[in-house]
């Protein structure tokens, strides 16, 4: 292993740090949470993870999707068992419905690339709740974890940016890095 790569790895261990101690701050917090956006995000960072590992085929490349989905499912089933959730409106519904429709697709006709990225355009639009809770004013979410998972998305991005031939493999990175510096700039503009 060259001595470049080992950077790579650890700007990865220091992206999955930043997503843990999200995690752990998010989840302290006894708000309820945006169960259309989570509902997604539960879903969708599995369907990442598992497209995204089909389309690297590199243990440490796959270290933050990892994170990620494991984190996602927790916060939101943890949220189902304190009932701290709101039921997700009908544009939720068919968020979901359509990172379904992908994973069929993708089990039927496309690679794990062509899955990666057509979710990647989910991704973008499953914020959206989040995004018009925090506009009106009906959401409020603490700008810590927002940070740290950017950050998180930041060190991700760097490590693979610098370690691969392949666009497709910054997509994910990017889209993540977007979507959660977008709630934060809206946190902080709130509170």
């Amino acid at each position: 292993m060259d001595a470049l790569l080992h950077w790579h790895i650890a700007a990865g261990f220091v992206a999955v740090a930043f997503a843990l101690v999200a995690f752990w701050i998010y989840n302290r917090n006894g708000s309820k949470i945006n169960t259309g956006t989570w509902s997604i995000l539960a879903i969708g960072d599995t369907l990442d993870l598992a497209s995204y590992a089909g389309m690297t085929e590199t243990w440490w490349k796959d270290m933050v999707p990892m994170t990620f989905a494991v984190g996602s499912i927790i916060t939101f089933r943890y949220a189902l068992a304190r009932k701290r959730f709101s039921w997700p409106d009908p544009f939720d519904w068919f968020i979901v419905g359509s990172d379904v429709l992908i994973i069929a697709i993708w089990v039927l006709f496309t690679s794990a690339t062509e899955a990666n990225l057509l979710h990647q355009a989910t991704t973008l639009i499953a914020f959206v709740p989040m995004y018009r809770g925090l506009i009106s004013g009906r959401e409020k979410e603490n700008q810590l974890p927002w940070l740290l998972w950017s950050l998180s998305f930041t060190f991700f991005l760097l490590s693979i940016v610098l370690h691969t031939e392949k666009w497709e493999e910054v997509v994910y990175p990017v889209v993540g890095l977007w979507t959660h510096f977008i709630i934060y700039i809206l946190a902080r503009r709130k509170a």
